[in-house]
């Protein structure tokens, strides 16, 4: 019988390091589930010309993408670990986020804009 793979604690009840990955599992589904609700919130509200709310679901949704690219940098990250010294190595994490939050905050300033210039409802 193989024991746990390095760098997985075995628990409790020996899975074999399973429930840090479930854990892991629910955390991105609750990121996603954030995610999808802002970006339901930031549409909903530009529709109705709600600026202050269209402003807080915008910084909320690019909190939730951001806490994504991070989620899926580690957990790539830990592959790579996993690899060997030989992998081939990747784009720093840091690089990812700063994209995302730029993006973001660069269409979220966008919307704030056309409402402003437009008004609300157009």
């Amino acid at each position: 019988m193989t024991g746990p793979p390095e760098g997985r604690p075995a628990g409790a009840l020996g899975d074999g390091g399973l429930q840090v990955e479930r854990t892991a599992l629910a955390w991105r589904r609750t990121e996603c589930s954030v995610a999808v609700c802002a970006l339901v919130g930031l549409r909903l509200a530009t529709h109705q010309g709600d600026v202050p709310t269209a402003v807080a679901a915008g910084v909320v949704l690019t909190g939730a993408v951001a806490a994504l690219v991070v989620d899926i940098v580690r957990i790539r990250k830990r592959r790579r670990a996993d690899a060997g010294p030989d992998a081939p190595q990747g784009i720093p994490a840091r690089a990812h986020v700063l994209a995302v939050l730029t993006a973001s905050l660069g269409i979220l300033a966008l919307i704030v804009a056309r409402t402003v210039t437009f008004g609300p409802g157009y």
